[in-house]
């Protein structure tokens, strides 16, 4: 009998933790499935205080928690994801709620529409933390994160929160020891300080979309290592920062029209691709070679980190965060927007850069060749000239103006536009010549082009609408020359041709008022 007891009590205490466990778990509305406690339910108001100990993952979705009161996790030592979202009760959540939680790695807080307050001491001393998102929230002041002292590559993830104004300095100094992914896309923000990334080993910089944002100081990577990757798309962004530039191996300035001068290119001694909304920022690029004096001491640099990296036991390694968030969190991330590959150092790299330089947006001259530079002179002076002169005599003839008379002058004065826009192009050819690139963008969104760009719309349209009027009158007078009754009066004919000149107006003036554009 002894012998029994003594075999069965491992099996007994083991019914009892499993008891233990499943009873602990039991709540109004609340459920466990393993090791995870999910509450879905609106009646859920407050957190639960009955959350097993050996918890490794919280969901709460769809609740009614107005405050997530201080230490609401504490004692959860297993927990390592906790989600709060869609839940639009939320309000507040108070210090020391992610706090003292040594495996936690994953913090998702999403579509809380009323959380306007997080505690600057929510997050501390998080070791393991990986992924911190915060998005569709309240919230006013971007959340503090300088103690969560992680030892991880961390992702922060703060995106679609539209009342975020600002980036103080020192954000994100003591978010992790390790190199950090940034992705402030989508917010409000409009300012951002110097040194606001001070202390951080920067491998991405995500601000796209940031729309109100106008200004990236010259002090704003001071005292951070990075960034590598800097998207500023879709922002107001009119000039990069004059410091900090030199470890960038990827830019992105997607439909960020402000942005219509770069830096000295001597500044980008690390860059391998880029992507701009002027395709005459690439003409910078297309000779442009790094020497192997300027980038050798980069990729010497890099070598170093990457051997000293892969020694085992370092305390110290500063590698990108790209591969372990590809391989931790799967779905979500996306391998060709975290690319650090220090195999791309080579002695003399081309940049990859889009939008390529076309006919319409060429690098060296409008017009391409000389033969064209000469003949386009030659046309526009000609058609110019000749134009006038027509209109001259037909005005100022003694003779009655007639209805083929004044269609005649109708056309001459839309080729005689037609000829002056080719002047005016003819004109910026030769000051532009040979470096147009440099004068492209301020060419492209300015008064001129769009006065070039009206006036070759409206004369060719009024032109071909013209010659229209005017073979279909000589038809009709041809075809019906015995019948003086159905004759084409002058009044009939001015009647047709205010129709065309508005026509032609209409279309031309389309584009400056935003229905597409000239700039291409």
């Amino acid at each position: 009998g002894t012998d029994v007891k003594t075999e069965m009590s491992p099996v007994l205490v083991c019914l009892l933790v499993l008891l233990a466990g499943c009873w602990g778990c039991q709540h109004h509305a609340c459920h466990c499935t393993g090791r995870v406690f999910i509450c879905q339910e609106s009646k859920v108001v407050q957190v639960p205080r009955d959350i097993p100990a050996n918890t490794t993952e919280l969901r709460f979705v769809l609740t009614k928690m107005r405050v997530i009161p201080k230490g609401a996790f504490a004692g959860l030592d297993d927990l390592e994801k906790i989600e709060i979202s869609q839940n639009d009760a939320l309000e507040v959540i108070e210090a020391n709620v992610f706090s003292n939680l040594p495996k936690l790695h994953e913090i998702r807080i999403e579509k809380a529409n009323n959380l306007v307050y997080i505690d600057q001491d929510a997050f501390q001393d998080l070791p393991s933390l990986r992924y911190l998102l915060i998005s569709n929230t309240g919230l006013r002041f971007l959340p503090a994160v300088h103690k969560v002292h992680s030892f991880q590559k961390v992702l922060l993830d703060i995106q679609d929160n539209i009342n975020i104004r600002t980036i103080e300095r020192n954000s994100f100094t003591g978010l992790s020891s390790e190199s950090v992914i940034l992705w402030l896309n989508k917010n409000g923000i409009r300012e951002i300080e110097n040194h606001a990334f001070n202390g951080t080993y920067l491998d991405e910089l995500n601000l796209s979309d940031n729309h109100n944002l106008e200004k990236l100081p010259n002090e704003v990577f001071q005292g951070a290592s990075g960034p590598v990757v800097l998207d500023i798309s879709r922002t107001r962004i009119s000039f990069l920062p004059s410091h900090g530039l030199e470890l960038i191996k990827k830019l992105r300035a997607k439909s960020t029209y402000n942005l219509k001068k770069l830096p000295d290119l001597s500044k980008f001694r690390s860059l391998i691709e880029a992507n701009f909304t002027y395709p005459s920022h690439c003409c910078a690029f297309t000779n442009w070679k790094r020497q192997n004096t300027e980038l050798h001491p980069i990729c010497s640099m890099s070598q170093a980190k990457q051997d000293l990296d892969e020694q085992p036991g370092n305390k110290i390694r500063r590698r990108s965060a790209a591969e372990d968030y590809i391989s931790s969190y799967g779905v979500g991330f996306d391998p060709a927007e975290n690319e650090f590959d220090y195999g791309l150092c080579n002695e003399v790299v081309n940049v990859a850069c889009s939008p390529k330089p076309d006919a319409f947006n060429p690098c060296e001259d409008i017009m391409g060749y000389n033969i064209l530079r000469v003949l386009i002179w030659f046309i526009s002076i000609l058609a110019v000239t000749g134009n006038i002169v027509v209109l001259v005599i037909l005005i100022s003839s003694q003779y009655k103006l007639t209805v083929p008379r004044f269609l005649m002058c109708n056309l001459a004065f839309a080729d005689l536009c037609i000829g002056i826009y080719l002047l005016f192009i003819a004109s910026v050819d030769i000051q532009t010549k040979s470096q147009y690139y440099n004068y492209a963008i301020d060419w492209q969104t300015g008064a001129g082009c769009n006065a070039a760009g009206f006036f070759t719309v409206f004369a060719s349209e009024l032109s071909v609408y013209t010659l229209t009027v005017i073979t279909l009158e000589r038809w009709h007078t041809i075809t019906y020359a015995m019948q003086l009754d159905r004759k084409v009066r002058f009044r009939h004919a001015v009647i047709i041709m205010i129709f065309g000149w508005m026509f032609a107006f209409t279309v031309a003036i389309l584009p400056i008022l935003g229905v597409s554009s000239y700039m291409k």
